[in-house]
């Protein structure tokens, strides 16, 4: 997954730069207002052990993710990035988190961080298990920021695919206006469908209809919100050189510029299981398409109709022009010499 792309706020920093300096055991930051924000910071009392189970594994009891930047040698030296993620955290949350350790790491100084280390379950967030991470960074070959979080990431992935059935990372399921949306979509009894992610964080219905005219679809396109569309184009149901089949639908992917860090990211990793339910129901896509201008999204259709038209008609072309002879040149008359005496 990549970074938000989140900042951290100078506090942040000034509390990290002082723990650099020594005598600080941690800092610990949370994501707030899309910003990596102080939470909180503690002095060194103990050993690293001690301090752990002294502060950091009483403080998750509370359940809220939350990353520390644990020193582990009391000196400011070396930094763990620890982000502890449980499982029943929001999903907004959980992807967050899962995703601006980068920032993190990046903007506090890719130097000072040794290892990193994510953790989902309260049970597991012990000595022991920070300890072993530690170890095997020491001993095992330097990973990329990327590998060090992959495995977390395809765990909560697996999680999300079991409870849901469907091949994702996030646990979004249709709402049942949704899927009678849809269904009446595949019946051609509508032409235009808008969704979005709802408050109880599943993909729900915004509005359906039956357009006429093909620019009332900008009409309809939010300009506030991201969200997803799908079109069937020409509005009619008439034929196209796409293929043989009447109409084609199209999958519109439109978040504004205007639209804020979370919201951005959350739509842009729901995609691909709002793409696959529509799927899952029997709604498939001549094309899935990406626009930040809702202005523009009836004649980015129409050029990307117009674009396959082309590609599929010269296709046709070459696949029924006549073949040629054997040989170059052009065909020639050829003279029988006459016998000679």
């Amino acid at each position: 997954m990549a970074g938000a792309n989140l900042k951290c706020s100078q506090e942040l920093i000034d509390a990290f730069n002082n723990a650099c300096q020594g005598n600080v055991r941690y800092v610990q930051a949370i994501i707030e207002n899309e910003s990596i924000v102080l939470n909180a910071t503690s002095a060194v009392s103990g050993t690293a052990e001690e301090d752990f189970n002294n502060t950091i594994a009483k403080e998750i009891a509370d359940g809220k993710p939350r990353y520390y930047c644990f020193n582990e040698d009391g000196n400011g030296g070396e930094f763990i990035l620890i982000a502890f993620v449980p499982e029943d955290s929001p999903v907004r949350q959980k992807m967050l988190y899962a995703s601006c350790h980068k920032d993190v790491v990046n903007q506090l100084g890719k130097d000072k961080f040794k290892s990193e280390w994510y953790c989902n379950e309260a049970k597991e967030m012990i000595w022991a298990g920070i300890n072993e991470q530690i170890n095997h960074d020491e001993t095992a070959a330097p990973l990329t920021e990327a590998e060090m979080f992959k495995k977390a990431e395809l765990k909560s992935q697996a999680t999300a695919e079991a409870s849901t059935g469907v091949m994702t990372g996030l646990p979004f399921q249709p709402t049942s206006s949704l899927l009678e949306a849809l269904n009446n979509f595949k019946s051609n009894d509508i032409n235009f469908i808008e969704m979005n992610v709802g408050k109880k964080e599943e993909l729900d219905l915004v509005n359906s209809e039956a357009l006429s005219n093909d620019f009332d679809i900008n009409s309809k396109i939010n300009s506030e919100a991201g969200a997803f569309y799908i079109v069937r184009y020409p509005l009619d149901g008439g034929k196209t050189l796409i293929d043989t089949a009447a109409s084609n639908a199209f999958f519109v992917f439109c978040c504004p510029d205007s639209v804020g860090v979370k919201d951005r990211m959350v739509l842009a990793t729901v995609k691909s299981t709002a793409i696959q339910i529509c799927q899952g129901v029997g709604v498939q896509f001549a094309k899935t398409m990406e626009t930040t201008s809702p202005e523009d999204v009836i004649s980015d259709i129409m050029a990307e109709v117009k674009t396959m038209t082309e590609s599929r008609s010269l296709q046709n072309k070459v696949a029924f022009s006549k073949p040629k002879r054997p040989g170059r040149g052009k065909r020639r008359m050829m003279k029988k010499k006459p016998p000679t005496s």
